[in-house]
């Protein structure tokens, strides 16, 4: 996934670089992008390295260059809305897309989708409010996964599934919440992995 700063930076060498045939430095990007110090430069150029858009002679001036995968070890995928990990909340469609690491998403013939957390209720497991999980796209769950599901009264929420006689129960990850008890639901996706929050920009 590019900050909107990442993708600043990343637009301004490849114009750069179609331009002048070389690399800027890293007091150039500085200033271009108003960053605030060449260190500030550094962080987003070893951000876009680590994502696979750029490569880097660390030895050497002016070595920046265009990675040939255009970061192909990332995949788009839809920002799908936003996911109650706590009570039930209006499901909240996005039409987004954000860009994460392909080894997040590993099976390239499953869909998959991400959507931003609300809540706490899954603090025990380490998803905090703010992070962002990736689900595979899928409509059936065994008892303990944990899944993107839709009550029946078409609230979304991130919970554990378990299949009970006569009943549902969607268990939290947090000692001081209840399980939520439901006749039917619908599931939407099964949980793969977790993007914590990138830092802010400089």
């Amino acid at each position: 996934m590019l900050t909107k700063r990442q993708k600043q930076v990343l637009d301004f060498i490849k114009v750069f670089i179609k331009k002048h045939d070389y690399a800027p430095s890293l007091e150039e990007i500085k200033e271009h992008i108003g960053l605030s110090s060449v260190s500030t430069a550094h962080f987003h150029v070893q951000a876009l390295q680590h994502k696979g858009f750029l490569r880097k002679d660390d030895n050497r001036p002016r070595t920046i260059e265009i990675s040939k995968n255009g970061g192909t070890n990332v995949r788009t995928i839809q920002l799908a809305g936003t996911i109650a990990a706590g009570r039930p909340i209006e499901a909240i469609e996005g039409h987004d897309t954000i860009q994460v690491p392909a080894l997040l998403v590993p099976n390239k013939a499953r869909n998959y989708f991400a959507l931003k957390v609300k809540g706490d209720s899954l603090m025990e497991d380490g998803v905090l409010d703010g992070d962002v999980v990736i689900a595979e796209q899928t409509s059936t769950a065994k008892d303990g996964d944990l899944v993107v599901v839709l009550t029946d009264n078409h609230e979304a929420t991130l919970k554990y599934f378990y299949k009970e006689k006569h009943r549902i129960r969607l268990e939290p990850r947090n000692r001081a919440l209840k399980p939520l008890f439901v006749q039917a639901c619908t599931i939407q996706g099964r949980f793969v992995s977790l993007l914590r929050g990138y830092p802010k920009e400089r």
